[in-house]
């Protein structure tokens, strides 16, 4: 699995919208992602994003915390939002 670490300052379109950069999409190609998968970022104001290897990552990270827990709760909404 390839990975795309970087850092883009793009501005949102008319409809609110930023476009995904061209080698970010290469890889979410080749790794053959469904997808795309952003959330906002720990600190920073900024957008993290990811294909389908990262989305796996996050789902284990928050199925690794007890059903119904507050800090399951806490890292769901903070990664999935409400």
């Amino acid at each position: 699995m390839d990975r795309f670490v970087s850092q883009f300052v793009l501005r949102l379109d008319a409809k609110g919208r930023v476009s995904v950069p061209a080698p970010f999409r290469a890889v979410l190609v080749q790794d053959k992602s469904e997808g795309i998968f952003c959330c906002p970022a720990v600190g920073r104001p900024a957008i993290e994003a990811g294909g389908s290897a990262l989305l796996a990552e996050i789902e284990q990270l928050i199925a690794s915390y007890p059903p119904f827990s507050e800090e399951r709760e806490t890292i769901a909404t903070a990664l999935y939002g409400t």
